[in-house]
């Protein structure tokens, strides 16, 4: 379908994936709660706030929140969400995924690939169901939980396809790197012969970047890492 004369709004319903599938990962979080206490000596009735301990299984489902309010999916299963919420989970769940696959599979960047991150969000995000096109504008006052249950009630939850969800926000991408041991024995090769006394080595660099969370690929020159380095400083 052309979709081009569409203009992507944050109330395009979507149609969202859970790709986490075969997962028995453990999420623990907090939630916050609000109660009714009564005052033992006033009897009067006050609002207490409390931090609940809160666990799940990517068995059963994967989940974010917005507004406070949870967003599950069980794996492989589809649900319809408004655009705002539905890149929100699948930015989550790319990172989710794609951090399995950089241990599973021993390589670095993945997270952050050019190539890879887009396809994983591809996969979560299946295609726009509704464009919110010449709808009025949602209340403000609509709460989360109730629109998103009303999208799914009672729908089924073809694939039709009625556009792709285009620009989708996957954060900073990186060229995928090789994994840091291999980037480290290259580095040394290179060292041997050319390091002056009392000065670090490429390797060296490289380690003390990797330690900070950045991501090196091991083409860069000794003057381009020291750089990268002094903006830690």
């Amino acid at each position: 379908m052309d979709d081009s004369k569409h203009k992507e709004h944050s109330q395009d319903i979507i149609l969202v994936r859970n790709i986490d599938v075969n997962c028995q990962e453990v999420t623990y979080s907090t939630i916050g709660r609000t109660v009714k206490r009564v005052d033992e000596d006033t009897k009067a009735e006050y609002t207490d706030y409390l931090t609940v301990p809160e666990e799940y299984n990517h068995s059963e489902y994967f989940m974010v929140k917005w507004g406070g309010q949870p967003m599950k999916i069980a794996p492989g299963q589809t649900k319809l969400l408004p655009r705002y919420i539905a890149e929100h989970y699948a930015k989550h769940l790319a990172d989710h995924v794609l951090g399995l696959r950089e241990i599973a599979e021993k390589r670095v960047g993945l997270i952050q690939s050019p190539v890879e991150r887009p396809k994983t969000l591809k996969e979560i995000l299946v295609s726009v169901q509704t464009w919110f096109n010449d709808m009025g504008e949602v209340d403000e006052g609509l709460k989360i939980a109730e629109e998103v249950e009303k999208l799914n009630e009672g729908v089924n939850l073809s694939e039709t396809d009625m556009g792709l969800v285009r620009n989708p926000t996957v954060g900073r991408l990186v060229q995928e790197s090789k994994p840091l041991d291999e980037i480290l024995a290259e580095a040394e090769k290179v060292d041997e012969g050319e390091v002056k006394a009392g000065e670090p080595t490429r390797a060296q660099l490289i380690e003390e970047l990797h330690k900070m969370g950045e991501i090196v690929t091991g083409k860069e020159t000794k003057a381009i890492l020291q750089q990268k380095l002094r903006g830690y400083q």
